[in-house]
């Protein structure tokens, strides 16, 4: 992938995930010309780390 974000923001089976694992999110990974920018951190999904 050269632009873009991988990653799920939301799942249709939200009834199956324990309220944990809706708070948690699930991982992502950030793309830029075909270099990863940026990924979710290791305990919080939902936080973004940036490459510097």
């Amino acid at each position: 992938m050269q632009n873009g974000v991988i990653g799920t923001l939301m799942d249709n089976g939200l009834a199956n995930f324990s309220q944990t694992a809706i708070q948690k999110g699930c991982k992502t990974m950030i793309y830029l010309n075909g270099h990863v920018i940026g990924r979710s951190a290791a305990h919080n999904y939902r936080q973004i780390n940036w490459n510097k």
